[in-house]
C-alpha cells in the first residue's frame, strides 16, 4: 500500500501528465492549422 503522501504525489503526476498531454495536443493542432493557412 501506499502511504497517503505517495498516493497525492502519483495522484499530482498523473493529473500533470494528462494535462501535459493535452497541452501538446492543442499546440500541435495550432500548429497544424497555422501551416495550412500559410
Amino acid at each position: 500500500m501506499l502511504n497517503p503522501r505517495q498516493e497525492e504525489n502519483l495522484n499530482n503526476s498523473l493529473i500533470n501528465s494528462a494535462l501535459n498531454s493535452e497541452a501538446i495536443k492543442t499546440t500541435a493542432h495550432s500548429l497544424v492549422v497555422f501551416a495550412v493557412l500559410n
